[in-house]
């Protein structure tokens, strides 16, 4: 039998904070919360791979299942659902276990949305009716590149033995989110005013990410120019809050990551039932921007060695870590609904009309 070995993938400086940083920081403090909890789950939509470099310096990165892995102290995740493509789902599978075999590790091959209910049944099977993995403490870890992930799968985390059959236990609490919300490939996938029109194909990924057309409204304030389009990033991350809530999460909140040239890179939404889930996290984004100052002197470094940079842009680097505030920033405030007609300029030429 061949051994199957993973592939090598680069990471660059802001997908190793929101990894090891970010991620690193939040599973601990959610495992000490956990602690009165018999099983702790952590479930990885997009697991990748556990052979990762930083760009430029080859420094190995721990990938997200790995950061779970080596999370916590005294209580660790007892059960980790893994999903990956089939082609890299094996190995993935030998790696961890091989690492880790003492642990209860399970990659599901395929597509997270389409298999998301075979991952969530595994973690049932591991127990009764009235106890196991499936009533413990949950934190899922939602990392697409792009737009792979649809709201059915959101929707289904969300409602995970929440409604039980008849003499069955029920989850206490939801099972936490930390979602990448795509903003920089939605950014290319919906063209501003004076491009052309987003494609059939691109507005149908999109009804995919939100569960609904609804976030068309806010296209189209972008493209009759009623609204910019820095400021419309933030009424689509609003409408996916919102969606939140309507699952039935108490709290959601936003951290938004700008690059060195301060344009935004993703937002990293967070879902909880738990108030003190809402304010770890804010303490984490706290500790995470501390980070910062370490990041310019690494690169400083780097540069007397004639090693290639990182960033794309030291001087603008060395005023962020000056203000990391202007780099990272937690956004908690209550999500409000979009009126497209709210922002219709009193005097205007006529609005652009499109089908949509």
């Amino acid at each position: 039998m061949v051994e199957q070995v993973e592939n090598v993938r680069e990471w660059g400086p802001w997908s190793v904070w929101k990894t090891e940083i970010v991620l690193g920081a939040y599973a601990p403090q959610f495992l000490r919360a956990a602690t009165g909890s018999r099983d702790r789950i952590f479930i990885d939509c997009f697991a990748g791979s556990t052979r990762n470099i930083e760009r430029g310096t080859g420094r190995p990165i721990r990938s997200s299942p790995q950061v779970a892995l080596q999370a916590g102290d005294r209580s660790t995740f007892t059960h980790l659902v893994l999903f990956e493509l089939p082609e890299k789902a094996a190995a993935l599978q030998g790696t961890l276990c091989s690492q880790y075999p003492s642990r209860r590790i399970r990659v599901v091959p395929g597509d997270c949305n389409l298999n998301i209910a075979e991952g969530l049944s595994w973690l049932r099977r591991q127990g009764g009716p009235r106890y196991g993995p499936h009533l413990g403490a949950a934190l899922a870890y939602l990392d697409p590149n792009a737009l792979e992930l649809r709201w059915s799968t959101v929707q289904a985390l969300a409602s995970w033995c929440m409604n039980p059959p008849e003499g069955e236990y029920r989850r206490r609490n939801r099972v936490e989110l930390l979602i990448l919300f795509p903003t920089g490939p939605l950014r290319r996938k919906l063209p501003q005013a004076g491009k052309d029109i987003a494609s059939d194909e691109h507005q149908l990924e999109v009804d995919q990410l939100f569960g609904n057309c609804d976030w068309r409204e806010i296209y189209r304030a972008q493209r009759d120019r009623w609204i910019g389009g820095e400021a419309s990033w933030m009424h689509y991350v609003n409408l996916y809050r919102l969606g939140l809530s309507r699952l039935g999460y108490s709290y959601t909140s936003a951290i938004e990551v700008r690059n060195t040239k301060r344009v935004v890179q993703y937002h990293l939404v967070f879902a909880t039932s738990n108030q003190a889930g809402l304010r770890i996290m804010s303490g984490v984004l706290q500790k995470a921007r501390e980070i910062l100052p370490r990041m310019l002197a690494a690169e400083q470094r780097r540069l007397r060695r004639g090693e290639p940079p990182l960033f794309e842009d030291l001087e603008e680097l060395r005023l962020i870590a000056a203000d990391p505030d202007e780099w990272a920033s937690f956004i908690d405030q209550t999500p409000t609904t979009f009126v497209c007609e709210n922002y219709r300029p009193a005097f205007c030429y006529e609005p652009l009309h499109f089908d949509m």
